[in-house]
């Protein structure tokens, strides 16, 4: 877990550092695949959808990922254009890939600096000290 806290912080602060806004994705491959339709009754391409299922294989059940994008890229762009048109890259696909829905999207993550905070609880022990002494006046 800590590995993959310092490999997402390490490019968010790179992404930042370059202008750009950073996402977070979780997709669920199943159910976004589930969603597919093909419209005219044909296929792409000769052969694509058999390609496209052995190499759907190769996904996790669960996507998660982080995408850097260029400032003015909201939600809407980096769920139904980059993160998109970055599986079809790396898949090698010969067609598009259809926009996940709404319940697939992606959330920018900010640095804690960039936060409005009119007061901060940090680290557990101070928290359940905090948690502790309120209960306790409360009572």
């Amino acid at each position: 877990m800590d590995q993959r806290f310092t490999a997402v912080e390490t490019q968010a602060r790179h992404c930042w550092a370059l202008g750009g806004r950073y996402w977070e994705f979780v997709l669920n491959t199943a159910s976004y695949v589930a969603g597919f339709r093909i419209s005219g009754g044909d296929a792409p391409c000769e052969g694509c959808l058999e390609d496209f299922a052995a190499r759907w294989q190769q996904v996790p059940d669960t996507l998660i990922g982080g995408l850097c994008a260029p400032p003015p890229c909201g939600a809407a762009h980096v769920t139904g254009l980059i993160f998109t048109r970055h599986m079809e890259r790396l898949l090698q696909l010969t067609f598009r890939l259809p926009a996940p829905d709404a319940a697939q999207a992606a959330r920018e993550l900010s640095h804690w600096s960039q936060l409005r905070l009119d007061f901060v609880v940090a680290g557990v022990t101070v928290f359940v000290v905090v948690c502790s002494f309120c209960c306790w006046s409360l009572a």
